[in-house]
């Protein structure tokens, strides 16, 4: 398995060594150019079944145009993504983003490209997020917290930190007391997500 954030929107250039590295165990050095070290990939990956887990994918795309498409530079994952899908191996790629990478309904066929979007979590879902923090409060405040983020995992873990460090964990002092400044991660972090919508949802 190999895994790797995008979020700090790495060059392709800089993890393909890495992944062949990993995929040969440590045996062969990355041929120079980007185009050699994807044909090595692709041979790699027929030799030995990997899984790739490639997360914060939506990081590596132009923010806020109609049509999906990689920032300047950053192309390559894209044919990265066609290598897995089109070639013959048992390894599997995924990707975790909140926007659909470029032609990806069109690589590959129906059985090798699946998508599957996760909508938000449930009250009880969470509370097993936060199981950790061990927070505490009545029923009504658990639904009023999830249903103020939206359900959104990650909105939810920072609060749920801010809820046990200032709140000594307990909900209900939470929305008595939460004033502007134990949102502003939570407002940063939602301007990202807002930013990654694309023209065409900000016009629906």
């Amino acid at each position: 398995m190999f895994w790797r954030t995008v979020r700090n929107a790495p060059l392709l250039s800089e993890g393909l060594p890495r992944l062949i590295a990993v995929l040969s165990d440590q045996q062969l050095a990355a041929p120079a150019g980007e185009a050699a070290q994807l044909a090595l990939v692709a041979q790699l990956l027929r030799e030995r079944p990997t899984l790739l887990v490639l997360d914060n994918l939506e990081t590596l795309l132009e923010p806020g145009v109609r049509q999906a498409r990689y920032r300047e530079g950053y192309g390559g994952f894209g044919e990265l993504l066609e290598v897995f899908a089109e070639g013959r191996h048992r390894s599997c790629i995924i990707l975790t983003s909140r926007e659909t990478p470029p032609r990806l309904g069109a690589i590959g066929d129906a059985h090798a490209v699946r998508v599957l979007e996760l909508g938000g979590l449930s009250v009880a879902e969470g509370q097993a997020l936060l199981a950790d923090k061990q927070l505490s409060g009545a029923e009504h405040d658990w639904a009023n917290l999830v249903a103020h983020f939206g359900g959104n995992g990650l909105a939810l873990k920072v609060v749920g930190e801010s809820i046990r460090q200032l709140f000594g964990g307990q909900l209900g002092r939470f929305f008595e007391e939460a004033g502007p400044a134990v949102f502003g991660d939570i407002r940063q972090l939602l301007d990202e997500q807002v930013a990654r919508s694309s023209a065409m949802s900000s016009t629906c």
